[in-house]
């Protein structure tokens, strides 16, 4: 990897790799990957029957409490029930859990939160979330490891595919599904040509578990100041005049930030006028402060919004490395911006007030992993303590009613 230019100083690879690692903390509510496989916790089981012979496998909450939610809850509505096994690979992988004989799609439910920096890997028998090619894309399709698939793991802040259980009983029940002929169809490749059927999937262990982890926080009437969010010992000044001042803190190079704008603007756009919302860059190292430079850019644009969408799709989607005032100033070529008039504001005096004021406040906001919001410079809102995107802005609707007098005592 070539050495980049921040702000005309250098990076050199060793301290990129360095900061590709800290801006995982945007998975701020994912597990360490330095805890054991003792430390993984209480399990939940799921028991498959398949026309081919029965596995179990076995889920850890405490590691992926999303994505063991979100699976099985498919479980016990029954969804995956004659589904087939829709997609072999030898040496690699079983897919199942979206499409019933025929190769006919099932509709699923609403995509989740990639949970892949949680420190487990897509080794043999582990079992894993299908995803497109956006991070936070699972819905319903699972797959089982057949060897160890080290590909599939995230590298530094660069998600992978969720690992959240594995088989413990009829592994040989999966490298036999392994074995049957296959073909490439004009939609899709790899498909068995022998059905091969899930009969039924229950949860045989551990149910309250997961009744009693993320979907207690999801169900919560009331919102309790450091468990659901963090009240700041010292308040800090906001900038709103008349208004409930609301931030949201992100980085262009946070994957679960990209995510979590799908819900945020429609909610931020529906906000009463008594509300301000507005962003702030994270910035905790080099490569940040250069994205905070390249974001108050934008935000001196005609096509602001239509920018900042790009560089995220840019930076995150299409893997684009954009490490530099060079290569940035490229894109903003690239999307009629003058190469000169870029280079002009993007370090202004005006500009770089605005970086060093967000550097500050990220400090006084104690910010500890991204998306945040932070409600009237009082209270601080992330995936760690809501549990879900979802949840983030519910307990923000929840602190602006609260700052406007009228606490709620149910959220819906």
């Amino acid at each position: 990897m070539q050495k980049i230019n921040t702000l005309a100083r250098l990076l050199p690879t060793r301290l990129w790799v360095i900061t590709l690692t800290i801006m995982s903390l945007c998975a701020s509510f994912s597990l360490s990957a330095e805890e054991s496989a003792q430390e993984i916790g209480s399990s939940v089981e799921v028991s498959f029957k398949t026309s081919k012979g029965d596995f179990v496998v076995e889920l850890y909450p405490q590691k992926a409490p999303l994505t063991v939610n979100n699976f099985v809850d498919y479980v016990e509505s029954g969804y995956y029930d004659n589904t087939i096994f829709h997609r072999v690979v030898a040496d690699f992988l079983v897919q199942g859990g979206g499409f019933n004989k025929g190769m006919i799609a099932k509709q699923p439910k609403e995509a989740i939160v990639n949970e892949s920096l949680n420190g487990l890997k897509n080794n043999r028998g582990m079992l894993g979330m299908a995803r497109k090619k956006l991070p936070d894309s699972a819905t319903s399709q699972f797959y089982i490891n057949l060897v160890d698939n080290a590909d599939l793991d995230p590298r530094g802040s660069q998600f992978g595919y969720t690992v959240f259980g594995k088989v413990i009983s009829g592994m040989d029940v999966i490298d036999q599904l392994s074995t049957v002929a296959i073909e490439d169809t004009p939609r899709f490749k790899n498909v068995p040509t022998e059905d091969m059927f899930v009969l039924s999937a229950a949860v045989t262990k551990g149910q309250s578990l997961v009744a009693k982890g993320i979907k207690a926080v999801q169900n919560a009437g009331n919102y309790i100041a450091g468990e659901h969010y963090i009240e700041l010992a010292d308040a800090v000044e906001t900038k709103a005049f008349n208004a409930i001042e609301v931030v949201e803190v992100f980085s262009y190079g946070c994957q679960h930030c990209y995510s979590f704008e799908k819900m945020l603007t429609p909610w931020a756009e529906n906000l009463q006028a008594d509300v301000q919302f507005s962003k702030s860059p994270a910035i905790w190292n080099g490569l940040m402060r250069l994205f905070a430079h390249t974001f108050y850019t934008i935000e001196q644009q005609p096509k602001a919004k239509e920018l900042h969408q790009k560089i995220f799709d840019q930076i995150v989607i299409d893997g684009r490395p954009l490490l530099s005032e060079l290569m940035i100033g490229k894109f903003f070529s690239e999307n009629g911006v003058n190469e000169q008039v870029f280079a002009e504001i993007f370090d202004s005096k005006a500009v770089i007030r605005q970086v060093a004021d967000a550097e500050m406040r990220v400090k006084r906001y104690r910010i500890e992993g991204i998306p945040a919001m932070v409600v009237n410079g009082k209270y601080r809102v992330s995936l760690a303590t809501a549990g879900s995107p979802e949840e983030m802005l519910k307990v923000v609707d929840y602190l602006i009613a609260k700052e406007k007098g009228g606490v709620l005592s149910q959220v819906d």
